[in-house]
């Protein structure tokens, strides 16, 4: 596949996932800790259920760390998207500063 066509598929399938309303953006994903107990909270207090792809701007660690031990969510950072990850969750968490550099990205 090349590039056009990679940057195409991921602009349409950012689209899907923006029309079906399963997108949400927040300000920061940063955790205190990689404690799985944060990102089940987190998932309770936005009220999202299914499969749960977390998309950060930066290195996010501690959200990778506390993603892993639940079968149901992962974690990307925004250079490493890709459509079978995107379509493969219900909802996908993306930082308000990934969408910028996604965007910037896809031009």
């Amino acid at each position: 596949m090349n590039k056009k066509e990679r940057v195409l598929a991921l602009k349409s399938a950012l689209t899907h996932i923006a029309k079906n309303k399963s997108l949400v953006v927040v300000d920061s994903l940063e955790l205190k800790s990689n404690k799985t107990s944060e990102v089940k909270e987190l998932i309770k207090t936005l009220g999202l259920n299914g499969k749960v792809l977390f998309i950060t701007a930066n290195d996010g660690e501690n959200l990778y760390l506390a993603t892993r031990n639940l079968g149901y969510t992962y974690s990307l950072m925004s250079d490493e998207i890709n459509c079978y990850d995107l379509v493969n969750a219900d909802t996908v968490v993306i930082e308000e500063e990934a969408v910028k550099k996604i965007e910037e990205a896809l031009k």
